[in-house]
């Protein structure tokens, strides 16, 4: 990441998009929650934590979201938890390689990024849908 980049969260970024497609300002969405426009301004620009389910869904209120969009603000918050549990029952070796994962983070080129998100999309039992990901990660590669 480049220095004075901005680093923005999938949700930071959704509630930014909302809230401006709505022509509101922070304060006006801070004022319909009774909270300061410090906070709004703090979750879309990812200083904060996103909010608990309950308080994005009186966000989502708040901006008078569809369903739709309030599915994917909720989706987007969890996507934005800085904290990840890893499953009692991953391996040794899946411990080993989320935190090998997590020292890269921030690092990692869109490309590689993109790799491996394919790779994580692959199923073992369906080895058709393994190759067609695989013809994909090759296409990329020759671009």
């Amino acid at each position: 990441m480049d220095d004075g980049e901005i680093t923005m969260t999938p949700f930071a970024d959704y509630l930014f998009q909302l809230r401006r497609a709505r022509g509101l300002r922070q304060h006006e969405v801070a004022a319909r929650l009774g909270l300061g426009a410090a906070y709004i301004s703090a979750l879309e620009a990812a200083r904060k934590e996103p909010p608990s389910p309950a308080q994005v869904m009186r966000i989502a209120s708040a901006l008078a979201l569809s369903e739709a969009e309030s599915d994917e603000l909720v989706r987007t918050a969890e996507l934005s938890r800085s904290r990840l549990d890893i499953p009692n029952d991953a391996s040794k070796e899946e411990y080993v390689l989320a935190h090998q994962f997590v020292t890269r983070l921030g690092t990692l080129s869109p490309r590689m990024v993109a790799v491996i998100g394919l790779l994580l999309q692959m199923n073992e039992t369906d080895e058709k849908s393994n190759r067609q990901l695989m013809c994909e990660l090759v296409r990329e590669d020759s671009m």
